[in-house]
């Protein structure tokens, strides 16, 4: 390539340089876990009541589809998802409640129908969120093998293992 042409070429946008028109090749995005409780972080800082109102939510819910922490990989992103969607559908209720506190409820009815309209709108998300984890949780418990359920049987040998 002469040098004028190695010129008008390191000028020349990225696209017309005779690189790749292809989308840039994207790396996955590992969700970040909590040290502590290894539950998908969500929040710049876990800290104050938007973190307790987060963690209690993932745990509880957790605990519903019983899955134990830390969480499977397959498992990170739809909880993640679902504890976020709840703390929207908290930070609504904190700001309706807010409102009715600052104003006085049914001072300003189309604040507080808006608020309640996204409430339901959330809390619909969150049943569908939650719907997901629990269809990835059922998805990823598998039956013993054979070589698991003679494990358990040598395991306690004294025991009858006839139903």
């Amino acid at each position: 390539m002469s040098p004028e042409k190695a010129a008008a070429a390191s000028r020349a946008p990225r696209s017309q340089a005779g690189a790749s028109t292809a989308a840039p090749r994207r790396r996955r995005q590992d969700v970040r876990v909590l040290r502590w409780s290894s539950l998908p972080r969500v929040l710049p800082k876990h800290l104050g009541p938007e973190a307790d109102a987060y963690r209690e939510y993932v745990l509880g819910l957790l605990d519903r589809l019983g899955v134990p922490l830390p969480l499977p990989r397959g498992l990170v992103q739809p909880v993640r998802e679902a504890g976020s969607a709840h703390l929207d559908l908290w930070r609504l209720r904190q700001a309706l409640e807010a409102l009715e506190a600052r104003c006085g409820a049914g001072s300003r009815p189309k604040e507080e129908r808006r608020l309640r309209g996204e409430i339901r709108k959330t809390r619909i998300q969150v049943k569908w969120l939650e719907h997901e984890a629990r269809v990835a949780a059922k998805s990823m418990k598998r039956e013993p093998t054979v070589d698991e359920l003679l494990d358990r049987i040598h395991a306690h040998p004294g025991e009858s293992h006839h139903g």
